[in-house]
């Protein structure tokens, strides 16, 4: 089968031959809660299928505004994202070819970009990432699709509860997983750490290789990021086990 290696953020794509030769898909960011903030490295006349994430800040962020509900302050981050997308691309400040899966990246950072997780308070959580899918999906109108990226136990586990979490819209599952496996390698170690099933859905993208200090790798085993320029959300599991589950990660 093919295998479909990329990279993303600020990884220079130099330091791994499956992501600079082989490579066919990148994912940089846009900007995180209600501020562009574009952090871009893929080359002038690239030809790669490039995608972006925006840094979604949870229901404790102090850039939420007073009085809104958390669903709402996903709903004003997804509107920020979706004009911000639209005129990065049109002022050409994004490079590659356009790719039409937009991703929502949840982290446990305690500051901007990101954060403002609660540890405690899943409901909270869930609705802001509901709202910032709800939003996305009017907003791309049929023209693509939405995904979720976050670490397999730190936050697809303890912030979502993504087990038991049902989203308001079908989600693109992006996955951290750091095994650090070489290229050479990443297929075979594809199913080392368990892809659990993520709100119903099966993840279609692996960050094998990231962390504090070190360059950002990706695989899919599926063509869709980098042939139809998005990935389509789906319920059929993957190569791997279908006995994989979050609560293999234990307590939170």
């Amino acid at each position: 089968m093919a295998w479909y290696f990329g990279s993303d953020s600020g990884t220079t794509s130099n330091t791994q031959a499956c992501a600079t030769s082989g490579g066919s898909f990148y994912i940089g960011r846009s900007g995180y809660g209600t501020t562009p903030s574009l952090y871009w490295v893929l080359p002038s006349g690239s030809n790669r299928a490039a995608f972006t994430f925006w840094n979604v800040e949870g229901p404790d962020s102090p850039s939420r505004p007073g009085g809104i509900t958390p669903e709402t302050w996903g709903t004003t981050q997804a509107k920020k994202y979706f004009s911000t997308w639209n005129s990065q691309w049109a002022n050409n400040n994004l490079t590659g070819r356009r790719g039409k899966t937009l991703f929502g990246s949840i982290s446990l950072n305690s500051g901007s970009p990101g954060g403002g997780w609660s540890t405690t308070n899943v409901t909270a959580n869930r609705a802001v990432v509901n709202g910032f899918i709800s939003d996305l999906v009017d907003e791309l109108n049929g023209t693509g699709t939405v995904g979720i990226y976050g670490s397999k136990c730190d936050v697809l586990h303890c912030i979502l509860g993504a087990s038991s979490w049902v989203p308001t819209e079908p989600i693109v599952v992006w996955m951290a997983e750091w095994i650090r496996s070489s290229c050479g390698t990443a297929e075979s170690d594809y199913c080392k750490g368990g892809m659990p099933n993520v709100g119903g859905y099966t993840p279609m993208i692996w960050q094998y290789y990231g962390g504090t200090n070190y360059p950002d790798y990706d695989i899919s085993p599926y063509e869709g990021g980098s042939v139809d320029l998005k990935w389509t959300p789906t319920k059929i599991p993957g190569l791997c086990s279908t006995s994989y589950s979050l609560s293999t990660c234990g307590s939170c």
